[in-house]
């Protein structure tokens, strides 16, 4: 899939979610979840997890969602990779579950009640592609330029972020 219609394909699924602005992933996370309509549970991994876990990880049950996200990395990877793992559940993505790994991570979760589970190891997959641009669109609002007061400021901001077509510099039209 080209990237045009993977990008209007993830706009489509993003319709109706509301995107925090200012951004805030775990305002996000609340959305998500009362978009879905079901809890959702965002953890850090496990310490001494094994190599070659992955950054981030989705499980779905029946009833509930869990995000899991390295929590040894800074906040803005963190969110980009809880983000990563929305993406994948607002998409419906889905892969094998893997019973001894959902043990690990969710001991108190009845590994026969999971239904989904996805981690993110390659990026070369259609579902990854498609959760990495989606994660994009979903935190761009937190590389938003912020607003700024005063005249001097707001029109210094307003000239060089949001430049209206055919004005010239330095005179009127």
């Amino acid at each position: 899939m080209d990237i045009k219609t993977l990008r209007a394909q993830c706009a489509r699924r993003l319709a109706g979610l509301e995107i925090p602005d200012p951004f805030d992933i775990d305002v996000l996370c609340e959305n998500v979840a009362t978009h879905r309509g079901r809890p959702l549970h965002v953890l850090p991994l496990p310490d001494g997890a094994p190599s070659g876990m992955p950054c981030g990880m989705w499980m779905g049950t029946g009833n509930a969602d869990f995000v899991w996200y390295d929590g040894s990395t800074s906040r803005a990877h963190a969110g980009h990779i809880i983000a990563h793992e929305l993406a994948h559940i607002l998409c419906d993505h889905f892969g094998p579950v893997d019973e001894v790994l959902s043990a690990s991570l969710a001991p108190q979760i009845d590994p026969s009640t999971v239904k989904l589970m996805l981690g993110r190891t390659r990026y070369d997959t259609e579902q990854e592609r498609e959760a990495e641009l989606m994660a994009s669109l979903l935190t761009a609002p937190a590389a938003a330029i912020p607003k700024v007061e005063g005249t001097v400021l707001s029109r210094l901001h307003d000239n060089l972020f949001a430049p209206t077509r055919g004005r010239r510099i330095g005179g009127g039209r």
